[in-house]
């Protein structure tokens, strides 16, 4: 840019570097999402993670509020999702994250789950052609908080399946690594501890 537009100052150069980039890199994730769909047509193509949200959160108590839902940065962050819309348009599935942020309690990880989850729906409808029928959204949860060390306490796991179901979430990808297949703690939680919740956990 410091050569194309030899007379800008650093910052109208930094601005026209910074948008340049984001054109590239949105085309790159639409050109991506097309070439996929033409070599494996029959399944459902889209980016695991996106939107991504912050893991920032204000309040207490019942009033906490995370992520797209605090006042001004949420905006923020909801201009800079819409500026993706073509990422969301080129997606058959909305794919976010909802594990839960490793330092968050247990009121900070319900609200940031409903943050991402909601603006996913809301980025998921403006991005359907047909209104009745929005592109389905399947957040990404995990039974560990973020680090990978410590395992979700009963009330997380839980808000990890009602939270979406109750938003209008078309499922929940419980996730997990092939290093849990020989990991008999995993087991003994997926089937002992957890394993009566979610056995009976029905989204009506």
């Amino acid at each position: 840019m410091k050569k194309q537009y030899p007379t800008l100052n650093e910052t109208e150069i930094y601005t026209k570097a910074k948008n340049a980039f984001e054109v590239a890199a949105n085309t790159f994730f639409v050109e991506t999402l097309k070439h996929c769909k033409k070599i494996r047509p029959n399944a459902n193509w889209g980016f695991y993670g996106l939107p991504i949200n912050s893991a920032s959160c204000i309040g207490t108590g019942g009033n906490i509020k995370c992520g797209y839902d605090v006042p001004v940065v949420g905006d923020v962050l909801k201009q800079y999702a819409m500026q993706q819309m073509d990422i969301w348009k080129a997606s058959d599935i909305l794919y976010p994250s909802i594990y839960v942020p490793t330092n968050f309690k247990d009121g900070d990880g319900k609200a940031y789950i409903v943050s991402t989850v909601n603006e996913t729906l809301r980025l998921a409808k403006a991005a359907t052609v047909d209104k009745n029928h929005p592109k389905p959204v399947l957040p990404y949860a995990w039974h560990y908080y973020h680090d990978g060390a410590n395992v979700l306490d009963d009330a997380m796991m839980k808000a990890s399946l009602e939270i979406p179901c109750e938003l209008g979430a078309n499922g929940v990808v419980m996730w997990g690594s092939t290093k849990q297949v020989t990991n008999n703690t995993y087991w003994k939680w997926f089937t002992e501890d957890a394993g009566p919740f979610t056995k009976s956990f029905q989204c009506d």
